[in-house]
Protein backbone atom coordinates (compact mmCIF):
# COMPACT_ATOMS: atom_id res chain seq x y z
CA UNK A 1 0.00 0.00 0.00
CA UNK A 2 1.29 3.47 -0.91
CA UNK A 3 1.69 5.87 1.97
CA UNK A 4 -0.10 9.20 1.55
CA UNK A 5 2.06 12.27 2.16
CA UNK A 6 0.52 15.47 3.45
CA UNK A 7 2.75 17.90 1.53
CA UNK A 8 1.40 21.01 3.27
CA UNK A 9 2.24 19.47 6.64
CA UNK A 10 5.70 18.49 5.38
CA UNK A 11 6.38 22.07 4.28
CA UNK A 12 5.19 23.39 7.63
CA UNK A 13 7.40 20.91 9.52
CA UNK A 14 10.44 21.89 7.43
CA UNK A 15 9.64 25.61 7.15
CA UNK A 16 12.69 26.94 9.02
CA UNK A 17 15.11 24.75 7.06
CA UNK A 18 13.41 25.62 3.76
CA UNK A 19 13.74 29.32 4.50
CA UNK A 20 17.41 28.99 5.51
CA UNK A 21 18.20 26.96 2.38
CA UNK A 22 16.35 29.45 0.18
CA UNK A 23 18.25 32.36 1.73
CA UNK A 24 21.59 30.58 1.31
CA UNK A 25 20.82 29.88 -2.35
CA UNK A 26 19.70 33.47 -3.01
CA UNK A 27 22.88 34.82 -1.40
CA UNK A 28 24.94 33.34 -4.24
CA UNK A 29 25.72 35.97 -6.87
CA UNK A 30 25.13 33.70 -9.86
CA UNK A 31 25.73 36.23 -12.64
CA UNK A 32 27.53 35.26 -15.86
CA UNK A 33 31.17 36.28 -15.37
CA UNK A 34 33.63 35.94 -18.24
CA UNK A 35 36.51 36.76 -15.88
CA UNK A 36 36.04 33.57 -13.84
CA UNK A 37 35.25 31.09 -16.64
CA UNK A 38 37.11 27.78 -16.36
CA UNK A 39 36.59 24.15 -17.34
CA UNK A 40 34.79 23.64 -14.00
CA UNK A 41 32.82 26.88 -14.38
CA UNK A 42 31.99 27.46 -18.07
CA UNK A 43 29.71 30.40 -17.21
CA UNK A 44 31.72 31.74 -14.29
CA UNK A 45 32.26 30.89 -10.63
CA UNK A 46 28.98 32.30 -9.29
CA UNK A 47 26.84 30.15 -11.55
CA UNK A 48 29.02 27.12 -10.80
CA UNK A 49 28.61 27.77 -7.08
CA UNK A 50 24.80 27.96 -7.42
CA UNK A 51 24.69 24.75 -9.45
CA UNK A 52 26.86 22.94 -6.91
CA UNK A 53 24.71 24.26 -4.06
CA UNK A 54 21.61 22.62 -5.55
CA UNK A 55 23.39 19.41 -6.50
CA UNK A 56 24.87 19.09 -3.01
CA UNK A 57 21.46 19.73 -1.47
CA UNK A 58 19.94 17.01 -3.64
CA UNK A 59 22.69 14.55 -2.80
CA UNK A 60 22.39 15.28 0.92
CA UNK A 61 18.65 14.55 0.67
CA UNK A 62 19.34 11.12 -0.86
CA UNK A 63 18.93 11.83 -4.57
CA UNK A 64 21.28 10.80 -7.33
CA UNK A 65 22.93 13.85 -8.84
CA UNK A 66 24.92 14.54 -11.96
CA UNK A 67 26.82 17.65 -12.97
CA UNK A 68 26.80 17.98 -16.77
CA UNK A 69 30.15 19.70 -17.30
CA UNK A 70 29.05 22.77 -15.34
CA UNK A 71 26.30 23.60 -17.83
CA UNK A 72 23.42 21.76 -16.18
CA UNK A 73 22.63 19.24 -13.50
CA UNK A 74 20.30 16.35 -12.77
CA UNK A 75 18.78 15.54 -9.40
CA UNK A 76 17.00 12.20 -9.70
CA UNK A 77 15.13 9.68 -7.63
CA UNK A 78 13.99 6.22 -8.65
CA UNK A 79 14.31 4.19 -11.82
CA UNK A 80 12.07 3.46 -14.77
CA UNK A 81 11.22 4.31 -18.34
CA UNK A 82 9.09 7.35 -17.50
CA UNK A 83 10.07 10.36 -15.47
CA UNK A 84 8.96 13.80 -14.54
CA UNK A 85 11.34 16.69 -15.04
CA UNK A 86 11.36 20.03 -13.32
CA UNK A 87 13.45 22.57 -15.18
CA UNK A 88 14.98 25.61 -13.59
CA UNK A 89 17.93 27.88 -14.02
CA UNK A 90 20.34 29.01 -11.32
CA UNK A 91 21.70 32.18 -12.93
CA UNK A 92 20.45 35.73 -12.54
CA UNK A 93 20.89 38.86 -14.58
CA UNK A 94 22.99 41.65 -13.06
CA UNK A 95 21.21 43.33 -10.15
CA UNK A 96 20.94 46.83 -11.57
CA UNK A 97 20.10 49.88 -9.46
CA UNK A 98 17.36 50.84 -7.03
CA UNK A 99 17.82 48.25 -4.31
CA UNK A 100 16.87 49.31 -0.79
CA UNK A 101 18.84 46.38 0.67
CA UNK A 102 21.84 44.52 -0.72
CA UNK A 103 20.50 42.39 -3.63
CA UNK A 104 22.10 39.17 -2.37
CA UNK A 105 21.38 39.60 1.34
CA UNK A 106 18.11 37.62 1.12
CA UNK A 107 16.66 39.65 3.97
CA UNK A 108 13.22 38.88 5.36
CA UNK A 109 10.80 41.79 5.65
CA UNK A 110 7.03 41.67 6.03
CA UNK A 111 6.94 37.91 5.48
CA UNK A 112 8.94 38.07 2.25
CA UNK A 113 12.51 37.31 1.25
CA UNK A 114 14.02 40.19 -0.75
CA UNK A 115 16.84 39.16 -3.09
CA UNK A 116 17.94 39.13 -6.71
CA UNK A 117 16.61 35.91 -8.20
CA UNK A 118 13.87 35.35 -5.58
CA UNK A 119 11.41 34.99 -8.45
CA UNK A 120 11.99 34.74 -12.16
CA UNK A 121 10.19 37.97 -12.97
CA UNK A 122 13.35 40.04 -12.62
CA UNK A 123 11.60 43.34 -11.90
CA UNK A 124 10.19 41.97 -8.64
CA UNK A 125 12.46 41.49 -5.68
CA UNK A 126 10.69 39.33 -3.13
CA UNK A 127 9.67 35.77 -2.46
CA UNK A 128 6.61 35.33 -0.23
CA UNK A 129 6.54 32.44 2.21
CA UNK A 130 4.04 31.12 4.70
CA UNK A 131 4.23 32.63 8.17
Amino acid sequence: MTQQINWLEEVHNRKDDLIKDTQAFLQIKSVYDEGTISKHAPMGEGIAQALEFLLNKGENEGFEVKNVDGYAGHIEHGKGSELIGVLCHVDVVPEGEGWTTPPYAAEIRDGKIFARGAIDDKDRRWLPFML
